[in-house]
């Protein structure tokens, strides 16, 4: 019975605040292990033998205990976790969606004033930051200010840390300009220290991008140059050619060289992805020594598409496979094959393929790595902006209405390139063999959401049923049931040209001109009617196939009457010249712009003066009338002086008098009532009289009579209006 108790005393749970008591008399003599072993034979009630509890670490009974002993840990290693957790209290309240924005100004304000002081036992810690960041969100300008001069001292140490370089971009985000310049300052004279830090790097090439200007970005870049660039900073923005030209020649080796030491250990570092490397790598590669360029490109070659995000980065991307010879052009390709759905969809990205497109000599290689990715998410891509475009390239190359001039100019710098031998045409011809049968497919499939999209899907849709191949009756036969099924979007501005420029395309038998007729036959007359709409249906008349033209034009005929009254819309009006066998006229607009008098191509009508008395009874014997036509045609005026100044500086320059010049005539436009000057003095009887100046609101003075000199000599209008005082 002794032995019962013991063994049923020892699997009584034992509280842990309390020792084990155990009574030697119980335990056999082989002592604790044969006990443990069961050979006293007392067991348990799951056969195995109990053995005693010994005395265990006290350990926390509930979330409560466990949540004070973590506190307790935590705060014995943590100066600042009383105040954290304090202020994390006040932002659970403020981060919520119903705190009101003047409850949350008072809880900033609360927080700055536990942290005044005490800010550098908050900022380097992950929750510290978060509260930081909270604070410069939504605090008032007062606030941020506060924040950014107690932060301003530690801007280095913060961007180089885990947690508090999250500070720093908020800073650059809601603080002000000056703010903002102030911060970028502070970078000035350790850019390639920054550089070479991985987390300081990241916030210095975030500055560079997102909120520095362009004479803030060539002062960073300048770093990189040599050391007195660092030290001596100019307030201009200056490239990298025109400090060639500011310094001596031998200087530009030394530049090259500093930037070729600087950027072989950040690129060693994984420095790809920042653009500030991405733009001294340009220049670089633009300025230096073919050599070195070939050096450099073997560094760089297959990590370039790390380098797709950024215009610079595309650039480079095209200088590598244009300099790349056949082996190069493989690793570039493979290392594209990953990603090549996300680089068709890259705003820089998609213009290398381009010039992998054009370049590269070994299409069976670009069909298997590129074009059978592009193939597996066509859909994607043709739904894209960008990818559109590289299907388009592909479909039309070079073609200025679907690639931009200036991406046609790029991509043109690497024709003369000597590592491609191979035809153009050649080489653009089997590689759309490779992808013309996804992208009809894709038409086939998804040809409504093609058509009904922005930008260039539309014209995606014409050329790919222009181009003939494999599925070109299945995208042809779909598109076709789909405007017979939802006839609208003839009217969409776009959809009617594509339709109309797909049904005059000839591949040799006019399948979509003859699929679309026979879904729209008995419906024409009433398309015929409405403007766009009518275009398309001009389109079948003009299509080439002559039994389509024929249909259409028996369907149509008895409508040509009421086709010429609807002489207000264009495409009924030009439908029925067509149909009416009429030479085809632009059709007129009711309303034409009007054109100013200031734009008319006419020149103005000079203003007719008032009637002459006879030259030659006016002038003296010794004048002949033919001298007097000679001399009045050289001084003659284009536009006539209007001016009183004017006509006083004429009369200057042509010599007469200033009080017996003779007014220029009234301009043609001058509605004003005319008034003859008095009769002149004896022997001035005919002269000529004043009119009155176009315009003028003062009170006219009659003209003084001209004395027996100026009645003598030969009537000469006056020199232009500015025309200098003799």
């Amino acid at each position: 019975m002794a032995s019962k108790a013991a063994a049923k005393k020892r699997a009584e749970p034992v509280s842990e605040d309390e020792d084990v008591d155990v009574d030697m008399a119980d335990v056999p003599e082989d002592g604790l292990d044969s006990a443990g072993s069961g050979a006293s034979g007392d067991e348990d009630e799951g056969g195995k033998a109990a053995r005693p509890k010994l005395k265990k670490k006290q350990v926390p009974q509930n979330h409560k205990e466990q949540r004070d002993l973590r506190a307790q840990r935590k705060q014995a290693g943590n100066p600042g976790f009383v105040l954290i957790t304090d202020m994390k209290h006040m932002w659970e309240e403020g981060r919520q969606k119903a705190c009101t924005s003047e409850r949350r100004t008072e809880i900033v304000k609360e927080m700055l004033h536990l942290i005044e002081g005490k800010l550098r036992e908050v900022v380097f810690q992950h929750d510290g930051a978060r509260l930081v960041q909270f604070c410069l969100h939504y605090g008032d300008p007062a606030q941020r200010q506060r924040l950014f001069d107690a932060l301003y001292a530690d801007i280095a140490e913060l961007t180089q840390h885990t947690y508090s370089k999250f500070i720093i971009p908020k800073v650059l985000q809601y603080g002000t300009k000056e703010q903002r310049a102030s911060i970028i300052k502070s970078f000035y004279g350790r850019v390639k220290k920054m550089m070479r830090h991985k987390t300081a790097a990241e916030v210095l090439s975030l500055a560079y991008m997102d909120y520095a200007n362009a004479q803030q970005r060539a002062s960073m870049v300048e770093e990189f140059y040599g050391p007195e660039f660092a030290l001596f900073k100019s307030a201009e923005k200056r490239t990298l050619d025109e400090i060639f030209a500011e310094q001596p020649a031998e200087k530009k080796a030394a530049i090259l060289r500093n930037m070729r030491d600087t950027l072989r250990p950040l690129l060693e570092k994984g420095r790809w992805s920042h653009h500030i490397i991405h733009r001294l790598l340009l220049e670089y590669l633009t300025h230096a020594q073919p050599a070195d360029v070939a050096e450099m490109m073997d560094q760089i070659r297959e990590q370039a598409v790390e380098m797709l995000h950024t215009k610079e980065g595309a650039r480079i991307a095209l200088m590598c496979l244009w300099q790349s010879d056949a082996k190069g052009r493989k690793a570039i390709i493979k290392s594209f094959k990953q990603f090549v759905v996300k680089i068709a969809m890259e705003e820089y990205g998609h213009v290398v393929l381009l010039g992998l497109f054009d370049s590269v000599d070994d299409t069976v290689l670009v069909r298997k790595s590129i074009l059978s990715g592009l193939a597996e998410s066509i859909n994607d891509i043709a739904m894209d902006k960008y990818g559109a475009k590289v299907l388009l390239y592909l479909l039309s190359p070079r073609n200025s209405k679907f690639t931009a001039p200036d991406v046609i100019a790029l991509l043109a710098q690497g024709d003369s390139n000597p590592h491609s031998k191979k035809d153009a045409q050649t080489r653009h011809a089997e590689l759309l063999e490779g992808i013309i049968e996804p992208m009809q497919l894709t038409v086939q499939l998804n040809c409504a959401n093609l058509l009904q999209s922005d930008g260039a899907h539309c014209l995606l849709v014409e050329q790919i049923l222009r181009t003939p191949g494999p599925l070109h009756a299945d995208a042809v036969a779909s598109t076709t049931q789909y405007v017979a099924d939802v006839p609208a979007v003839m009217e969409h501005p776009a959809i009617h040209r594509v339709l109309k420029a797909v049904v005059k395309c000839d591949l040799g038998d006019f399948a979509f001109a003859r699929a679309l007729a026979g879904h729209l036959k008995g419906s024409l007359a009433k398309f015929a009617k409405v403007n766009r709409p009518a275009f398309v249906v001009l389109g079948l008349l003009e299509s080439g196939c002559a039994d389509v033209a024929a249909a259409v034009k028996a369907e149509l005929k008895p409508i040509v009457g009421e086709l010429r009254k609807l002489s207000n819309l264009a495409g009924p009006s030009l439908l029925a010249q067509v149909l009416s066998g009429e030479k085809v006229q632009a059709p007129k607009h009711d309303k034409q712009p009007r054109k100013r008098a200031a734009d008319s191509d006419e020149p103005k009508a000079a203003a007719t003066p008032a009637p002459v008395a006879d030259v030659a009874a006016v002038a003296p014997a010794a004048v002949a009338p033919a001298a007097v036509e000679e001399s009045a045609v050289e001084s003659a005026p284009s536009v006539p002086p209007t001016t009183p100044g004017a006509r006083r500086r004429a009369g200057k320059a042509a010599g007469a008098p200033e009080a017996d010049a003779v007014p220029a005539p009234t301009p043609a436009r001058s509605t004003r009532k005319k008034t003859p000057a008095p009769a002149a003095e004896e022997g001035a009887a005919d002269a000529v009289p004043a009119p009155t100046p176009a315009r003028s609101t003062r009170k006219k003075t009659p003209a003084p009579a001209a004395d027996e000199a100026v009645a003598a000599a030969p009537i000469t209008p006056a020199g232009p209006a500015t025309a200098k005082k003799g």
